[in-house]
């Protein structure tokens, strides 16, 4: 895998999002290539910090149900 394979898989490696032999070539690129490495890493700690700072939820039902209902009009 080169830099450029790499860098179209990103999201999907970030996510964790990669079938396991894409997510292998993925990691054996990381070993051998450190510009990709670092990019990965700083990425890695910049997702961490978001989910950490900004953790998922779940809307109330209420607002579910009026989405649907507003999706349903015409505007």
């Amino acid at each position: 895998m080169n830099c450029t394979e790499f860098l179209d898989l990103f999201n999907l490696y970030l996510d964790d999002e990669l079938e396991a032999h894409l997510w292998a070539e993925v990691e054996a690129h990381l070993v051998d290539c450190p510009d990709c490495n670092c990019e990965a890493a700083d990425w890695q700690t910049c997702l961490g910090w978001l989910r950490k700072t900004f953790p998922e939820r779940t809307p109330p039902v209420e607002l579910w149900e009026k989405i649907q209902a507003g999706m349903g009009q015409d505007p």
